[in-house]
């Protein structure tokens, strides 16, 4: 039996995903995992040399370097303080940038055992890479088709997933990004964050990543959820990677793929209270 996949370091992580269980639920679950406990690294869930997946990334679950560095820091912590040094890659364990995140949930979704070939690649390039191995398709998205759960965004510099749509039209989406914490200082990581397509201050989605992010105090007394500019994650490189779950390498059993945001979110946490409504 397969062990779900737990993070000791934030009470609000889901506690279902299971590593190898190759759902668009377990997807978005397992996508969660990371959240509020681990920090944006430059290069993070590469290896050293910067060529491809570090071992973090190839790892079933969290690797143990993430939540000690992000233990060791506070909300002063700047993540410019470590890039690379001398075009070595040489904290590539202590967190996730955005590539490095999204590769190690594809492949604690796809895999239960550590060490296979991993699929850390260019942000730019990921949504292309994973058609390229058969696994789905790259969507235009514009009227009438709205971004949907699972969605991989490849935009110039940065990649992120979509846990969903609004019924206001705002996009909840997970990510390894930087962001100011409460200091004002440079840090951010692994987090929900929202997007509105009138660039409002107030959305559905930012009040439900208000809602999820609360859930890890430790994390929440440092950031705060942030939205994101519309124009800027919309600009898709080659269009928005979509997973073939009709006989792909990914199945849909519950539907995922037509829930809205909120109701995302409600199937993962197991009840009611994650709903798409301003706070």
């Amino acid at each position: 039996m397969k062990t779900p996949l737990s993070n000791a370091e934030s009470t609000g992580c889901p506690s279902g995903a299971v590593p190898g269980l190759r759902t668009l639920k377990n997807l978005l679950t397992t996508a969660l995992v990371p959240a509020g406990s681990t920090l944006y690294i430059y290069g993070g869930g590469w290896n050293r040399e910067d060529t491809g997946a570090g071992p973090q990334a190839v790892r079933i679950g969290l690797a143990p370097e993430w939540c000690a560095f992000f233990r060791a820091q506070n909300k002063c912590y700047f993540y410019r303080d470590y890039y690379p040094v001398l075009g070595r890659n040489i904290y590539y364990y202590a967190g996730l940038d955005c590539s490095g995140y999204l590769g190690w949930t594809v492949y604690n979704t796809l895999h239960d055992q550590d060490g296979l070939p991993g699929y850390v690649c260019s942000a730019v390039e990921m949504a292309g890479d994973f058609v390229r191995r058969g696994w789905g398709r790259l969507t235009e998205i514009g009227e009438g088709n709205a971004l949907c759960p699972g969605d991989i965004c490849s935009i110039a510099g940065h990649v992120w997933l979509c846990m969903g749509t609004c019924g206001d039209g705002s996009v909840l989406l997970a990510h390894s990004t930087p962001s100011d914490s409460r200091a004002g200082c440079p840090g951010g990581g692994v987090q929900l964050s929202a997007l509105s397509p009138g660039n409002f201050d107030c959305c559905e989605a930012l009040a439900l990543a208000e809602t999820v992010m609360r859930r890890c105090p430790a994390w929440y007394a440092r950031y705060a959820p942030v939205k994101k500019p519309w124009e800027v994650y919309t600009a898709f490189s080659g269009g928005v990677f979509r997973w073939a779950l009709d006989g792909g390498v990914l199945t849909d059993p519950e539907g995922f793929a037509t829930l809205s945001a909120g109701e995302v979110l409600s199937q993962i946490f197991g009840g009611p209270g994650l709903s798409c409504s301003h706070r």
